[in-house]
């Protein structure tokens, strides 16, 4: 699999540096402009850098195949997580660490996709679009449609999405995540290798023998000390997005609602697929779900996968079974034999 990364410029009229990366394998049509485009938005804690393993699995299906047309993907890093983190750190104190709305990573895709800025010599008007987007990135996906101009989406994907409305009643709206054990747990270790051998042992890693994900997480995404937020910190590493970051995001509660108004305006106007983990999850409960799809899409989403024995996170812990389920959606499109017939060949 190839890649290449680009700086996306924005400014004035936004004021955060968007980091993007195209990827790309030799069974892919650059050419062919019916094939489509792949736009992955990422979750919590996530990055380009994390999408590497989803994608070598994705493009083995695709040589499996052969039947879905896929020009290439694109990963849109949230503009405090990734190589974005470094590039913003002095613009996200300026009262992003208090507040960090998910609409800003919606205006971000939209800006780039859009082509509002500099930077991505890539005209995307004329691409057939395939968001597809993870928790906190399904927000992002669905309100870049709300901005003019509108995007040539012909699809989305969204796997556990982080949309629900505000209402009074708990049971119907996602609760807030727990942010004492957030703000106590570690966040600076003094190398790469020591901050993986405690990651290793936090319980999302300790129930899977895929480490793809976090060996991507700690070989790319953790920054260097010292930061804009520890300037007086000289070695290490830190967590990448930092935890007022993670905080920062977790604050906001609009731009869920907003995503969930959306959603059936969204969904009478292209097909959008939603894959749901299994296993209970306190941040995604199954109330939520099934509210999602009674009163957020109106029933009008085009498909819903369940994926077995996995939690929420498991676009880090189990990125085949991940892959497998964007293969289906995009077989719905295009009528293709479904992942688990293709891997039974190998």
């Amino acid at each position: 699999m190839e890649s290449k990364s680009y700086i996306f410029d924005p400014r004035p009229s936004f004021p955060l540096f968007v980091t993007i990366r195209q990827y790309w394998t030799p069974q892919c049509s650059p050419d062919d402009p019916d094939a489509l485009t792949l736009v992955f938005t990422h979750g919590l804690t996530g990055s380009n850098a994390t999408l590497v393993p989803l994608l070598e699995d994705l493009f083995a299906l695709l040589r499996l195949s052969g039947q879905v047309k896929i020009r290439d993907a694109w990963g849109i890093d949230l503009p405090n997580h990734g190589h974005a983190a470094r590039l913003n750190e002095r613009e996200l104190m300026w009262g992003y660490n208090i507040v960090f709305p998910a609409e800003e990573y919606a205006r971000a895709v939209h800006l780039c996709l859009a082509g509002l800025g500099r930077g991505v010599d890539v005209d995307f008007s004329s691409r057939k679009l395939v968001g597809v987007g993870n928790c906190l990135g399904c927000i992002a996906l669905v309100l870049s449609q709300t901005y003019q101009p509108a995007l040539p989406y012909v699809s989305m994907i969204l796997v556990e999405p982080a949309l629900s409305p505000h209402h009074t009643d708990p049971k119907s709206r996602i609760p807030l995540l727990p942010t004492e054990g957030m703000l106590n747990k570690r966040e600076i270790w003094p190398s790469r290798e020591a901050a993986y051998n405690e990651l290793r042992q936090r319980r999302a890693w300790t129930h899977t023998q895929d480490l793809r994900v976090l060996e991507q997480l700690v070989q790319h995404d953790l920054l260097e000390l010292p930061t804009a937020e520890y300037p007086d910190i000289t070695d290490g590493v830190t967590l990448n997005p930092t935890k007022s970051q993670q905080l920062a995001i977790i604050r906001d509660e609009l731009s869920s609602t907003k995503a969930f108004r959306y959603l059936p305006h969204l969904c009478a106007s292209i097909p959008v697929h939603l894959v749901f983990a299994t296993l209970p999850y306190p941040f995604l409960p199954a109330a939520v779900k099934e509210g999602l799809m009674s009163e957020g899409t109106q029933g009008r989403h085009a498909s819903v996968q369940y994926v077995a024995n996995v939690g929420h996170p498991f676009s880090a812990t189990h990125p085949q079974l991940f892959s497998d389920a964007v293969w289906n959606a995009l077989c719905m499109l295009n009528g293709c034999a479904f992942a688990q017939k293709l891997r039974s060949r190998l």
